[in-house]
């Protein structure tokens, strides 16, 4: 069974650079250790404001937990890649999607 993806919010990336992180593990990272927490993800469109999207697990003890979440960049066009960038560690199932600069200092 599919389950239906859900809006969970919109983003604009006026630099083409974000970052994914658990936001959950800022405080105890040192800047160093920012790769093992992060996705860095390079060349966003930087006019536009994107639709952040999710789809739930949707079945067992993780059934409202999150499987997948993605960027759509253009809302209105049908999908013509899709391009994985990494896994991001989310121990504190807080994810955030920020620009990578302020991260690192």
């Amino acid at each position: 069974m599919m389950i239906a993806s859900e809006l969970l919010g919109h983003v604009s990336c006026t630099s083409g650079r974000l970052a994914v992180v658990d936001v959950g593990v800022l405080a105890r990272l040192r800047s160093d250790q920012l790769g093992d927490f992060s996705v860095q993800i390079d060349g966003v469109p930087t006019s536009g404001r994107y639709e952040l999207r999710g789809r739930r697990v949707g079945e067992g003890k993780w059934a409202a937990c999150w499987r997948e979440v993605w960027l759509h960049i253009d809302a209105t066009a049908p999908a013509l890649d899709s391009v994985p960038v990494g896994t991001v560690r989310v121990p504190y199932a807080r994810l955030m999607l920020v620009h990578p600069t302020p991260l690192a200092s």
